[in-house]
């Protein structure tokens, strides 16, 4: 439970500095996914997001694991979607 205690805020939300890293990692790993398919993607992400919920529940309870593992697999999505479209704009700004 020592985990829970240092991830874990007074108010038993997901301290900042936790959010802050997973945020971080998922537009990290959205950087791998760039120009690869959508289902390509989705069949990692599913593996990551059991893996997640795996080594996360002990610490925080099989219902928070789940919810960190889903907003983790989205912000994957949603940081690989910016992406492309940056690099889209970009692309068409330089012609």
């Amino acid at each position: 439970m020592a985990v829970k205690a240092k991830v874990l805020d007074e108010g038993d939300r997901l301290a900042p500095e936790f959010v802050d890293r997973c945020v971080a990692s998922a537009a990290d790993m959205a950087l791998l996914f760039v120009g690869a398919s959508q289902e390509q993607m989705l069949q990692h992400l599913i593996v990551v997001r059991k893996r997640m919920i795996v080594k996360l529940a002990e610490p925080f309870g099989a219902e928070i694991a789940a919810f960190v593992a889903d907003a983790f697999a989205a912000t994957v999505v949603k940081c690989k979607i910016e992406i492309e479209k940056a690099a889209v704009g970009n692309s068409e700004a330089i012609q």
